[in-house]
């Protein structure tokens, strides 16, 4: 059942977790755009479909260990 609670975003991220799209390790960053009409721009649930993408690492950058 969808939760109506739940942004769509996170929705669509989980997905990509489960179908192996997005790395298992490490710390990583996305880019999310919603459309300019979705809701989570007045405050309330992300109502569209996102355009999210991996955004990989900068080169150079030093590893925390």
């Amino acid at each position: 059942m969808d939760d109506p609670t739940q942004h769509n975003y996170m929705k669509k991220l989980l997905k990509f977790q489960s179908e192996g799209k997005l790395p298992k390790v490490g710390l990583h960053e996305v880019n999310v755009a919603h459309d300019d009409w979705c809701q989570v721009y007045k405050g309330g649930y992300c109502n569209c479909d996102p355009d999210i993408q991996l955004r990989r690492p900068p080169r150079g950058r030093p590893s925390i260990n």
